[in-house]
């Protein structure tokens, strides 16, 4: 994106400090520092822009890491922040990415939240990751509640990379869905 808008100023955020260390070296190799300012930020507390402030918001694969209640909130901040012209582009995981009759899966149906436990060789427990998978109608329903209008709603499976320049192969595909909304 940074690449085909060379006139743009672009503000890049992530919540952790080795996801930012990981971005700033990124960019500097792409030559973009100068054009890109990177933050640490968490969407979740007190928002920093003002209305009218952007003319586009980019969320890839970060707004399901929000409960169903800081997912309004948020979403909500983004309509206010939005120029009357501006467009948002999200993508979040699909619920096609779990099955929530496994042992291994805990959903809290007021938060809309699962957690899946990841487990190694020896079925011991590795790690954990905790996610609103979204159907085309959950996300589309957040969206109209802020206020947006969907442009469009795609659902698909996409490729994962182990990079950040997507040239080494994750060995599994992804399902997501993709909104355009203004």
């Amino acid at each position: 994106m940074a690449k085909a808008n060379l006139n743009s100023k672009i503000i890049a955020t992530t919540i952790d400090t080795e996801g930012l260390d990981f971005s700033i070296a990124n960019i500097k190799e792409l030559g973009l520092d100068k054009q890109i300012e990177t933050k640490i930020e968490d969407l979740t507390k007190e928002y920093p822009y003002p209305a009218n402030y952007f003319d586009y918001i980019y969320a890839r694969l970060v707004l399901h890491y929000l409960s169903f209640q800081e997912l309004d909130n948020v979403l909500n901040n983004f309509k206010k922040s939005l120029k009357s012209t501006g467009h948002l582009f999200i993508v979040v995981r699909s619920e096609k990415n779990v099955d929530r009759n496994k042992p291994d899966i805990e959903y809290d149906p007021i938060t809309r939240l699962t957690k899946v436990f990841y487990r190694d060789e020896n079925k011991n427990i590795i790690g954990t990751g905790v996610r609103y998978f979204h159907t085309p109608e959950t996300i589309k329903e957040h969206l109209e509640k802020a206020g947006f209008k969907i442009d469009y709603i795609k659902e698909f499976e996409e490729q994962l990379y182990k990079d950040f320049m997507r040239t080494k192969i994750a060995p599994r595909l992804d399902h997501v869905i993709e909104v355009h909304a203004f």
